[in-house]
């Protein structure tokens, strides 16, 4: 029973896990906007969007890490 146990909880903590990190790449992404949205300058602020575009365009989230792989 203890070893059914130990599985279950440490499952949920790789999906906590897993979610988590999905969430603080989504917090990312929309202060990027929002910080973007404050530039002034409509040329500077068009060229830092789809500066951030590519970059957002070129991260792929391995699933088993949760981080960037930096492949495309």
């Amino acid at each position: 029973i203890a070893v059914i146990f130990l599985r279950m909880f440490s499952e949920t903590i790789q999906s906590m896990i897993d979610f988590h990190n999905r969430l603080v790449a989504t917090h990312h992404v929309h202060f990027g906007n929002v910080l973007a949205a404050k530039i002034t300058n409509e040329a500077l602020r068009s060229e830092t969007l789809s500066r951030m575009a590519l970059a957002l365009a070129d991260i792929v989230m391995v699933p088993e890490t949760g981080k960037a792989s930096g492949k495309a």
